[in-house]
């Protein structure tokens, strides 16, 4: 029970570093954009993205050659064969497949590089909050 007590709390406090570690890149480097740091999505215009397979997890099946509009926020259309919008911006993963909504939620905050795989489990939780606060940052 108190190895499962310590996990815990560690994982409560790494996940802690890691916000803090988050806030201090905004406050360092500024909010990334959804379409990658420093580019700014396009005001009220379309994104057209080229998917070579989108997986569809509703039908539980893999399309080919797919289109996917995007208007301001929002998923306007997706098909195979949709007219893309003069003026569009074109993303080109023609040559890769497109998942919706994957997150890989692990990180590897507490890979401190310890000799001695248990010595992870003789910290507090607050010493191992404090030691992953470098990997946090790297990690960002």
């Amino acid at each position: 029970m108190r190895i499962r007590a310590t996990f815990l709390g560690f994982a409560a406090c790494a996940a802690l570093a890691l916000l803090a570690a988050a806030q201090e890149t905004v406050k360092e480097f500024g909010a990334p954009s959804r379409f990658g740091i420093g580019t700014p999505p396009p005001q009220g215009g379309v994104v057209a993205i080229r998917a070579g397979k989108l997986v569809d997890v509703e039908a539980g099946r893999v399309l080919a050659n797919q289109v996917i509009l995007i208007r301001g926020e929002r998923i306007e259309a997706v098909g195979e064969n949709l007219a893309i919008p003069a003026g569009a911006t074109i993303i080109d993963l023609s040559k890769m497949t497109v998942l919706p909504g994957l997150i890989d939620c692990h990180t590897h905050l507490a890979d401190l590089g310890f000799s001695e795989p248990l010595a992870v489990l003789q910290k507090s939780a607050a010493e191992s909050a404090y030691l992953v606060i470098p990997n946090a940052r790297v990690t960002l």
